[in-house]
């Protein structure tokens, strides 16, 4: 029941915007390389939160762990350029700095072989129809001017839904293959994606996340009501200048985009609230903020946009109107998102934290337990054979979860 990734017509110039710089990194590689390291409990407390969840202050970990933590949060390049714009000597000669400058460049090699290998690629593949860029590869060349400070896994792209099959029939012809696994997960009007990767017997190629509605996730979120408005997203996008049919989403959308996207993956990695706060701080002169308030609530994710918002204003200090905070807080809070706030603002990853959301979302009793019930068992109507397969496997991990999330929330 987890929601998140499962392993395998010309636009006027005036309205364009640059190519993203052209241009990730097998985490697992450097890891196992990775030295013991000496005790980093020196280290400056302050420079490492907005990187790395450390636990309990008193908690001493060496640079190795450090390193490790940093690398699976995604942070670990964003710690590097801090300590090197530190400019202090001693830091820069300590393990943990030599580590980092490591894993940067080569984060920065395969950011560069990616994205080359992509706009060679696939916007000529898929020259009829428009694709809106989303998540990392969106951001590189605006937000990161310096693509090796974020890793680019798979490229997340949008389509509309109905040109998904001649866009499918396009890349096969170029012989990407489908994965379909995820389409036995969940219901259609929740699960709106699809990944494919081209055969290469040389080189390995970047996977490619297609995506035909913004909201995407194994869970009935359909049942919170969310009212987005793709017509609106699609006629504020913006072309880039040297490939018409590629797109990135206008400031305010992406900053509700990126927000969501914190949210839904359950605030588990840091790197995805710097990307809302870089974003944010990158539009700000773009923007008014009255305007993101009035989108929220016309797409009716004010409550799901509460949370993110809040944690970035308070570890990352990210500049957010107290007005704003004021439009998106909830009336009344439920007691799962009482604990779930305490756990975030301790620096805490709360197990489930969308689903607390999401339930509170739902109106009474029988709504709640609508909710839940189809959250392990969603429609079977008009899928493969193998389905039920795909179901009961995702429901054996949710019943752990749910287990791992009472005992987190109702413990003192």
């Amino acid at each position: 029941m987890a929601d998140r990734k499962e392993s395998p017509n010309e636009e006027e110039a005036e309205n364009s915007v640059p190519l993203p710089f052209k241009m990730g990194v097998d985490e697992s590689s450097l890891l196992g390389s990775a030295g013991k390291g000496e005790q980093a409990g020196e280290l400056d407390w302050a420079l490492l939160r907005p990187f790395v969840h450390l636990g309990k202050l008193e908690t001493r970990f060496s640079e190795a762990e450090i390193f490790q933590k940093a690398i699976a949060e995604g942070t670990a390049y964003l710690l590097y350029q801090k300590i090197k714009e530190a400019a202090d000597p001693d830091l820069q000669s300590r393990w943990l700095f030599v580590r980092l400058q490591q894993s940067y460049y080569l984060n920065l090699a395969q950011n560069i072989i990616r994205v080359e290998h992509f706009f060679e690629n696939y916007p000529t593949i898929t020259k009829g129809f428009q694709t809106i860029l989303l998540k990392g590869i969106s951001l590189f060349g605006t937000v990161y001017q310096d693509p090796g400070l974020r890793h680019l896994g798979d490229i997340d792209l949008l389509i509309r839904k109905e040109d998904y099959p001649e866009v499918r029939k396009s890349l096969e012809s170029a012989d990407y293959v489908f994965n379909d696994e995820l389409q036995g997960l969940g219901d259609p009007c929740n699960l709106n994606s699809i990944m494919c990767h081209k055969k290469s017997p040389i080189l390995p190629q970047p996977i490619l996340h297609i995506h035909w509605h913004l909201i995407n996730t194994t869970l009935p979120f359909h049942l919170c009501n969310p009212q987005i408005d793709l017509d609106a997203i699609w006629n504020q996008s913006e072309a880039l200048s040297s490939h018409s049919n590629m797109r990135v989403m206008s400031p305010i959308h992406q900053i509700i985009y990126y927000a969501f996207h914190h949210f839904k993956h359950s605030f588990d990695r840091l790197i995805r609230l710097h990307d809302l706060d870089l974003t944010i701080r990158y539009y700000e002169r773009s923007f008014h903020w009255p305007e993101v308030l009035d989108e929220t609530r016309r797409f009716n994710l004010t409550r799901t946009l509460y949370y993110p918002l809040l944690v970035a204003r308070q570890m990352l200090s990210t500049p957010i109107p107290e007005s704003i905070m004021e439009g998106l807080r909830p009336r009344k809070l439920t007691f799962l998102e009482r604990r779930m706030l305490q756990c975030l603002l301790r620096g805490g990853k709360p197990i489930y934290g969308h689903l607390t959301v999401y339930l509170a979302l739902q109106k009474g009793p029988h709504n709640k337990l609508r909710f839940l019930y189809r959250c392990f068992f969603p429609s079977l109507a008009g899928r493969r054979r193998d389905a039920f397969w795909h179901l009961a496997k995702r429901s054996g991990r949710g019943l752990k979860g749910i287990v791992r999330l009472l005992v987190c929330l109702l413990r003192r």
